[in-house]
């Protein structure tokens, strides 16, 4: 079977938002490379095939980023074509790609920043966030649950251990040890719900709630593209082989705002509520305006 250029790059497309090993920042980062360096997408009338690229992306609603990001560009071109702006999909791509690499950068240095004073951490699973902040705060103390099966926070642990630090491992169960004097329970997460739930990789709502039974303060960072614009977040029912035994587990689970201290984003620190509002702001209206602009 032969493929066309722009059956290629959905599946190109599709390969890179069903990555079940990176978390959803590095997905979406690569989404919007791959973007930016496509021919077809640079070319006039590109929103057709943007279409089809938004269709394929909502396709794993697990992942809010790769969603909302793509929708930002076809909201640039809408905007872009009310002001008389010639704008194809690879140049919101690219404009996109440069914001969204900042906004990045400036989650991980505002939660560095937060985390100032703190003497030691707790986090699980692997957050490229997270562990950019943990990296530049340096004296922070990180502690680690291991993240059995997905052992995602055993690859955190090691990340850590690999920059210089000396972060603490401990098993999924012992939460409590974990727990015993930290300042901050630290967690990225794949979504925010409009509510100001975080969606993150399972046994995050766990943590939260022994970390609310403590008094220790839950920090989730983020972007804002981890707004659920749409209202589409699902859960992933993931299957797993262990020593002869199948089991399936739903892998991203849900922190209730009650549990969450404050987000972490690139424009500050906020409660859940007013993360929302804002987030909304910056992705519907300040990002598309933004991309337009930098051509004008």
């Amino acid at each position: 079977m032969s493929w066309g250029p722009a059956e290629e790059l959905l599946e190109r497309v599709r390969v890179t938002v069903g990555d079940r090993r990176r978390g959803s920042s590095q997905i979406a980062l690569s989404l919007l490379e791959l973007l930016a360096e496509t021919p077809q997408l640079f070319m006039p009338k590109s929103s057709q095939l943007l279409m089809k690229i938004y269709s394929a992306v909502r396709a794993r609603r697990a992942l809010v980023p790769p969603i909302t990001l793509v929708s930002i560009i076809l909201n640039a071109l809408r905007l872009a074509e009310e002001r008389g702006v010639a704008l194809t999909a690879g140049e919101a791509a690219s404009r996109l790609l440069r914001i969204y690499r900042e906004a990045l950068d400036r989650a991980a240095s505002n939660l560095a920043a937060a985390l100032s004073g703190c003497g030691a951490v707790l986090t699980l699973s692997k957050s490229s966030q997270v562990l950019r902040a943990l990296k530049e705060a340096k004296n922070i103390r990180a502690r680690i649950l291991a993240g059995w099966p997905l052992m995602d926070g055993l690859e955190a642990f090691r990340e850590l251990e690999k920059a210089g630090l000396s972060p603490r491992l401990y098993p999924d169960l012992s939460i409590g040890e974990a727990l015993r004097g930290v300042d901050a329970v630290l967690v990225g997460c794949d979504a925010v719900l409009s509510d100001g739930a975080a969606a993150n990789r399972s046994g995050s709502y766990v943590v939260a709630l022994a970390a609310k039974a403590r008094d220790v303060p839950t920090i989730v960072v983020c972007d804002s593209s981890k707004l659920d614009v749409e209202s589409c977040w699902e859960s992933e029912a993931w299957s797993v082989s262990w020593e002869g035994l199948e089991f399936g587990f739903d892998v991203f689970e849900r922190i209730e705002p009650r549990l969450i201290s404050e987000y972490v984003s690139e424009w500050g620190r906020a409660e859940p509520i007013r993360f929302v509002e804002a987030a909304r702001r910056v992705v519907t209206e300040d990002w598309p305006a933004r991309i337009v602009g930098a051509g004008a």
